[in-house]
């Protein structure tokens, strides 16, 4: 079984002309990408936008998805959090009670040497 998220895709926009004529586009292919989602404040900003520029309005959009598998971490990356778990199991039991959890995990940034705060 394969764990699946849903993550956008694309953007179908449907575009009066000042014409009258009506057209139907993938939006994120005509911003190169930029706009992968649409919401209504980004709507309302392409409307003025096109009305200024005399191009017509959108009428309406739909946000597409798609599911996609989600990113399986490496065995090295399951030994590291292996590591840090264990760490700080050890510093909680010799803490008494102090905030003591001192090795962020793999999730918490860019761990690699020359990133390290504490060198």
């Amino acid at each position: 079984m394969s764990d699946l998220i849903t993550i956008p895709s694309h953007c179908m926009v449907t575009i009066r002309r000042p014409n009258g004529d009506i057209e139907t586009m993938d939006y994120t292919k005509a911003t190169k990408g930029q706009v992968r989602t649409m919401s209504s404040k980004v709507l309302a900003m392409v409307n003025k936008a096109m009305a200024e520029a005399k191009r017509g309005e959108i009428i309406s959009y739909e946000n597409i998805t798609k599911d996609v598998e989600s990113a399986k971490p490496s065995a090295a990356d399951l030994a590291e959090e292996r590591y840090i778990r264990e760490h700080n199991a050890i510093l909680r039991a010799s803490a008494g009670g102090e905030d003591c959890d001192k090795i962020k995990g793999v999730s918490d940034g860019d761990n690699t040497t020359s990133h390290k705060s504490d060198y």
